[in-house]
């Protein structure tokens, strides 16, 4: 067939929405001519991931997802880092920034969102950032390096991300909310109050029912104005306001558009050839900012354009789930429940765990699960599918049963097989399971590779995980690859130590799982572990949420490299300082336990460790930096020449 009598698709969007039609359409097998527009200038890459990267979390290179060999083993016409700037609906041709033209029997706009912008005065200056794009967060990481304080804009997801990676740089951060309670698109006022306790917790400053007035300063911010009047100095500002539906091409060829571009069940648009998905759509007066929508939307628009025509896009029911400054969050459904409505509800104030199930007619009609959301694809599949759910109301929340007894099985063991596990790309507990003991997948790469599960929002990871773990049976770790985790200063925190049989804590072992420490953070473990991290060279501190880290320097002595990476760890992990202890160790004062395989990795690479540098062992050794040289007989009569070593 020849290129004249193929369906000529013009997609413009490299984002989630663009690559997820691209997709849809090869998995036709129908002859199609594809040309894709991306605005920046990189290959596909997951934005989701841009808060692990500002976080330090993970490197630019982890986030593409796509190659530039992707598009064109796949005859995709990729044209990255071209904007497309005028659309003639009459004519069907796209004209892009460098004047040139594609002409399309079928378009289709994927061009997601944009940030919202105040009209704050001063959002020109140098060190305003917004919080959208790899370019963008590559940026605030050099700012991060240099500056002290900053102040963020916005008390939604992206702001509070953004907060949580600027801490990691030892900034000190102010977080300006103007709503009455953060995240109130997901959580009710008992949840957030109780996200903001544990924001306040990590050092993180938050201010309710303000927002910023002015940015200070002259070229540079120099600092924020709220609207409270309290002037807040920082190096930096990010705006972090919302993201809304891009809708300048829309407008520009007169489409219909109310909060975002109006399509119908077919993805149709109000003009004739063009369609769109994703972000940038309104449909059924509802507006998506998910990833599972778009996977649906693009399944039905690639139905559509090679001429099947089944299928229609009814809207989809969204679980909103995420990892909030660290803390794990999924909210669904009617969450808010109030008149005619019953509500189960458990609270753990001292592992920052929320739980909120909201019943109307003997069905599940939403949740919150907040600290503690490994029962979010259980409760999701009961209000997807809108059973009533009789007996079992006692325990959904899990293993805590309302009437106080024993509750039901909970995480991956609650989930029938064919309960979704990822949300993103449609993959069952059963899918994953079967892919693990037919091919002897042992890593959840390898799970992702094979099924796509944990590469959307990568909120599944740890039911992967636990997938994994219950299919392969992996033993624990051992003390070289575990580390120890801590929690809050409380009744059960250090103090409670005097009451531990301490001969027992030894004879268990002092090694715990990292991987559940790097997800779960301080609210993991027990009393005994603080124990346990002293082993690791890690001691409670006074400021809750953080703690003391010792890094042993056997003899006092380090070599430039060295010293080059232990002001690396200052600067990332230390709020910018550390200091030499009379042991002649290093101390940071900022450290978070869930970074502390990191640190372990960093000081590996540079010779140096944190063993042995606290705790009931061996402490450092200690040495003068004049030890193992004696003056020889001339030197003592000639001042200025060297001695001989001595070998001690």
């Amino acid at each position: 067939m020849t290129n004249q009598s193929k369906l000529r698709v013009v997609v413009i969007g490299n984002g989630m929405a663009g690559i997820a039609v691209v997709e849809a359409l090869l998995k036709t097998g129908a002859p199609l001519s594809i040309t894709l527009f991306g605005d920046e200038p990189q290959t596909h890459y997951n934005r989701i991931l841009l808060s692990d990267l500002l976080a330090g979390k993970t490197e630019a290179e982890r986030i593409f997802t796509r190659p530039r060999t992707w598009y064109a083993e796949r005859g995709i016409d990729a044209k990255l880092g071209l904007a497309i700037t005028g659309i003639d609906p009459v004519s069907k041709y796209v004209t892009n920034a460098d004047g040139g033209a594609a002409p399309y029997d079928a378009l289709v706009l994927a061009v997601g969102g944009v940030p919202f912008v105040p009209p704050i005065p001063g959002r020109e200056k140098k060190g305003v950032f917004l919080f959208r794009t790899l370019e963008e967060t590559e940026r605030i990481v050099a700012a991060a390096r240099s500056s002290r304080r900053a102040v963020v804009i916005g008390g939604g997801l992206l702001g509070l991300e953004a907060a949580r990676g600027l801490i990691n740089y030892g900034v000190s951060v102010t977080v300006a909310h103007l709503g009455d309670r953060l995240m109130e698109q997901q959580l009710d006022p008992a949840g957030a109050s109780l996200l903001k306790r544990e924001l306040e917790r990590m050092g993180i400053r938050v201010l309710l029912k303000t927002t910023a007035e002015a940015i200070l300063g002259e070229e540079q911010v120099a600092g924020v104005r709220l609207t409270t009047g309290e002037d807040l100095p920082a190096g930096m500002a990010l705006i972090c306001t919302g993201i809304r539906p891009n809708l300048t091409l829309a407008r520009q060829i007169g489409l219909r558009t109310n909060r975002g571009i109006l399509v119908d069940d077919r993805m149709a648009t109000s003009l004739p050839g063009i369609y769109a998905v994703g972000d940038v759509i309104e449909h059924r007066e509802k507006t998506y900012g998910l990833i599972a929508p778009l996977k649906e939307q693009a399944e039905v628009l690639a139905d559509v354009l090679v001429g099947k025509n089944q299928r229609r896009y009814p809207g989809t029911l969204c679980a909103t789930t995420l990892k909030v400054a660290g803390i794990h969050l999924t909210s669904a459904g009617d969450f808010l429940g109030g008149r005619g409505a019953e509500e189960l509800i458990f609270v753990d104030t001292e592992k920052a765990i929320y739980k909120k199930c909201v019943i109307r007619q003997n069905r599940l009609a939403g949740m919150i699960l907040l600290g503690d959301n490994k029962d979010g694809p259980r409760l999701f599949n009961l209000i997807q599918k809108g059973e009533e759910i009789g007996e079992i109301k006692s325990s959904l929340l899990g293993n805590v049963s309302v009437e106080g007894g024993a509750g039901a099985a909970s995480g991956v063991a609650a989930l029938r097989e064919t309960d979704l596990v990822c949300n993103c790309n449609s993959v069952t507990k059963g899918m994953i399971l079967a892919a693990i003991r037919e091919k002897g997948l042992k890593s959840r790469d390898e799970v992702a590779a094979c099924t796509q599960a944990t590469t959307g929002c990568g909120s599944c990871s740890q039911l992967v995980e636990d997938l994994l773990g219950e299919a392969t049976k992996t033993p624990a770790k051992g003390p070289a690859t575990a580390i120890v985790a801590e929690k809050s200063p409380t009744k059960t925190g250090p103090g409670a130590l005097k009451t531990l049989d301490l001969e027992k804590v030894k004879q268990e072992g002092l090694g715990i799982d990292f991987d559940r420490l790097r997800e779960e953070g301080t609210r993991a473990l027990a009393p005994e572990d603080y124990y346990r991290l002293k082993t690791y060279g890690i001691c409670s501190q006074k400021h809750p949420g953080y703690f003391m880290l010792r890094i042993r320097i056997p003899g006092g002595a380090v070599t430039h490299r060295q010293l080059m990476g232990l002001a690396d760890l200052a600067e990332t992990h230390g709020r910018g300082w550390g200091h030499l202890t009379v042991r002649q160790s290093m101390e940071l004062h900022w450290i978070r336990v869930e970074d502390s395989l990191e640190i372990f990795e960093k000081l590996e690479t540079i010779g140096l460790s944190t063993r042995s540098a606290c705790g009931h062992t061996l402490r450092n050794v200690m040495a003068c930096p004049h030890g193992g040289w004696r003056p020889t007989a001339s030197s003592m009569f000639s001042p200025g020449r060297s001695g001989s070593p001595i070998i001690s």
